[in-house]
């Protein structure tokens, strides 16, 4: 579990230092906020408080789930068919495709953003793979993830500042 969290925090705060500190005055952010505000109101969000509910969702349940079909599942099936390395890379890019049609709805297909978050979602789930793989369990690469999803949610509350109650 040690391994995950250091993973999980580092990338957090790179991910966080990034947006501050390039990202967040791009086109591709200003262009994001309605999209990502109105897929908030579609949960029923119009509060920081439902805000941190949807948070805590995605990312204690949400990467559980996730973590259980890509590593456990699809991860462990894999490996019946291949050797392991093969199978990290297809479960990665499986992973990572599903992550790719969410963050073009954001960002538009083919943009520096969504090639730049696809790209750190590929190394994040051959990481979680191969820490699965090497440690049996799901609780290293689940907490790893939480922290993650939740430093996602961290950069998209400031993204949307004032306008998730309006």
């Amino acid at each position: 579990p040690a391994l995950g969290l250091a993973f999980g925090l580092l990338v957090t705060i790179a991910g966080w230092l990034l947006y501050a500190l390039v990202l967040r005055d791009t086109p591709w952010f200003a262009a994001a906020i309605a999209p990502v505000r109105e897929k908030i109101a579609d949960f029923g969000v119009d509060s920081a408080a439902k805000f941190v509910a949807l948070a805590t969702f995605y990312a204690a349940i949400h990467s559980l789930l996730e973590e259980y079909y890509w590593r456990w599942f699809i991860l462990g099936q894999l490996q019946k068919l291949c050797s392991l390395w093969p199978a990290i890379v297809v479960s990665a890019l499986g992973f990572t495709a599903h992550h790719v049609l969410v963050l073009s709805t954001y960002f538009g297909w083919w943009t520096a953003p969504t090639l730049l978050l696809s790209a750190a979602v590929a190394i994040g789930g051959a990481f979680w793979a191969w820490l699965y793989a090497r440690t049996g369990s799901l609780y290293g690469p689940w907490l790893s993830h939480a922290v993650i999803d939740a430093g996602i949610f961290l950069v998209g509350y400031q993204m949307l500042g004032e306008r998730i109650y309006s």
